[in-house]
This record gives C-alpha cells, structure tokens and sequence, in this order.
C-alpha cells in the first residue's frame, strides 16, 4: 500500500512565514549582473551604495570590510550588500585574480523597506554553490542578451535565493515599523506608480489624514519627506530603464516622473556622480 507524507514538520513556523514574506510580498527589480575579473592588487575604497548588491567570488579571494569587521569570502560564500551600508572591497595582495559575479538589484518589501537590510548577517553561502554559479551565469548572459527576460529571470531566481537561505537557517531580524499602518496606502500608491503625478494633500486625503499630520507621520516612519521617498524610488525605475531598455535620456527622464531631462540628469549626477549616458554606456560601471 502506497502512502503519501506531505512533511508538514519540515519547517518551522518562522521559517514558513519569512518564505512567505519574500516569495509573495517583496518586489525585485534587476538592474545589471556582471562577471568582473579583477588582477591584483585591486581595491574600492570605502563607500555607500543606493542600491542592493550581491557580490559573489568566482575565482580567487573577495576581502571585505563592514565597518570594524572584515571577512575574506572564497567561492561559494557571498556578500549581500544593502543600500548604505559602507564598505570597502580588496583582494588580498597574495591572490592574483579576482573573479565575481556582481548582481545590482532593488528588493523592496511591502512597505517600501529594503529586504536585505533586515538579514542578520551580510555574509551567506549557498547551498549548493555549483548551481547558483550556473544560475548566476544564465543570468549574467540574459541582462546583456534580452533584459527583459533578464529581468524575469532575475526576479525568480532572486527570490528561490532568498527562500532558500531563510530555509537554511539565515534569520531576519523584526520587520521594522516603518511608519503608521495608516500610509501604507500611500506607499503602496507610489510603488505601484513611482512616475506618477501624485500630490501630497491627495495621498494624505486617501490615508484618511491631513496633510500636515501625514507629512510628519511620513517622516517620522521613512526618515525622509514623501516627495524624497518618491524621488528616490523614481531614480530606482530611471536606472532600471537606462540599463534595460533604449529609449533616449528624455524618454527615461518624463517616463520617470522628473520634470525635465536636464532635472533629471542634475539629479542623476548627484547620486551617482556621473551622467545619465556615462552610466547607460557602461551598465553601472562605476559601482
């Protein structure tokens, strides 16, 4: 006689419910995956990104400094990297060649939050190294062949990743309150729609609040006013068009909800330093 076992004991209830948190809630946006290969000696001194990175050795050793801590990853370990966390990257001086996979990414939860900046530890590893590579690999060649399905590609494999460490016994650390349960509307509204034309007393009139009380709610929950928030996650949509599609500077800018593309393009080099067409002709070279 044949019986089925469904393994109902298999993982605990924490661990059910962060899988669910990432596979149903969290929103992933591919930007770029590179392959680097890096010759000693190499270093980036130490600096703070906008965005979520994945840095994953190939070949050779990643020495990485997090504040007082540092860590030399070998292949099959990896760095996840949230937005703002300084760091500084090397290869140590007796390796010489450096090879990883640099994965640029937005993985946002459901209210606006960065995934990655709730993990315990920035240091993983995978669980079987040889077919992430593989992963990884089909990944890096579709962002350059057809974004696109890149992109899709990307969102799916990102996601197994992240369930899959939760299953191997990364934890995250408690969802932070990021503001009263009361914008979430609001910024469901600017997820969805980050080059819309929403006004502020039109976002705080469907919270069901006023205008001066959701701007302080706002602020006190995100850190920063809503037309910052906004600001920012319209440059998170520009670079992803500039990495992933051809349409021209003006097209990325006014798709983007910027007013101008010269607006666009001073605010472009604020963040990152450079031009909108210096990035686009060197797919984020310089992070």
């Amino acid at each position: 006689m044949e019986k089925s076992y469904p393994l109902a004991d298999l993982l605990q209830d924490s661990v059910r419910e962060a899988v669910g948190e990432v596979l149903r809630d969290c929103r992933v946006a591919m930007i770029s995956c590179m392959l680097w290969r890096n010759e000693s000696p190499w270093a980036l001194r130490a600096r703070r990104l906008g965005d979520s990175f994945l840095l994953i050795p190939v070949k050779g050793v990643l020495r990485v400094e997090l504040g007082k801590e540092r860590r030399d990853l070998v292949p099959g370990q990896f760095l996840m990297l949230p937005p703002g966390r300084e760091h500084v990257l090397s290869a140590p001086l007796e390796v010489r060649q450096l090879h990883q996979l640099s994965l640029h990414c937005h993985i946002r939860q459901r209210d606006g939050g960065h995934l990655l900046s709730r993990f315990a530890s920035p240091f993983q590893k995978f669980s079987d190294p040889g077919e992430w590579f593989g992963r990884f690999s089909r990944l890096t060649h579709l962002m350059g062949r057809d974004p696109a399905l890149g992109q899709v590609y990307g969102e799916s494999a990102m996601k197994l990743l992240l369930a899959d460490l939760l299953c191997s016994g990364a934890t995250l650390n408690p969802e932070a309150e990021n503001g009263d349960v009361r914008l979430r509307s609001a910024v469901h509204a600017l997820l969805e729609r980050p080059g819309a034309a929403l006004r502020v007393r039109d976002l705080a009139r469907a919270c069901g609040l006023g205008e001066v009380q959701f701007r302080k709610l706002f602020r006190r929950g995100y850190g920063m006013a809503p037309h910052a928030f906004q600001a920012r996650l319209r440059m998170e949509q520009a670079v992803q068009l500039l990495s992933q599609t051809e349409q021209s500077i003006k097209q990325v800018a006014l798709a983007s909800g910027f007013t101008s593309p010269q607006y666009f393009q001073k605010c472009f080099r604020h963040l990152h330093g450079i031009t909108p067409l210096q990035y686009r002709r060197g797919r984020g070279r310089e992070v």
